[in-house]
């Protein structure tokens, strides 16, 4: 399942989500060049989130992983399964303004989303694992 959610103030931020069963893919976009910025995983078993900063075009850090890691914050917790986010928003010459409406946006976004995956929750289904299947120490089937 798939759905874009935006909300704008002084620019625009989106959040184009696909829902695999109970697994939450996201990739949060906004300003005038949408990249691969910094991106948060989290792992509902085991509860672990990891965290990867790419490198800017100038050699710094982007700083948009901040925007992946409030909206994780914001939401892992409350899904039936694991979550990846990209955050990539970037504008020419960002205002402080900008900057302070990136995180107010963030928190709107992430509450679109859990509303988003609690209507979906009817359409979701657990797995059956073949457990008669035997491999030898290699991972082949036997």
């Amino acid at each position: 399942m798939k759905k874009t959610l935006t909300v704008a103030k002084s620019f625009q931020l989106k959040a184009d989500c696909l829902l695999n069963n109970q697994d939450l893919l996201v990739n949060l976009t906004g300003g005038n060049i949408p990249h691969i910025g910094g991106v948060v995983t989290f792992d509902q078993k085991t509860k672990e989130e990891t965290v990867v900063k790419f490198a800017s075009h100038d050699g710094r850090l982007h700083k948009d992983i901040f925007l992946a890691q409030r909206l994780a914050e914001k939401i892992e917790k409350k899904l039936p399964g694991n979550l990846v986010i990209n955050a990539g928003v970037h504008i020419d010459g960002i205002s402080k303004e900008q900057i302070d409406d990136s995180f107010v946006m963030t928190d709107e976004i992430a509450k679109k989303i859990l509303v988003w995956v609690q209507e979906e929750t009817a359409n979701f289904k657990d797995p059956t694992y073949t457990t008669h299947l035997k491999r030898d120490v290699s991972g082949k089937l036997i």
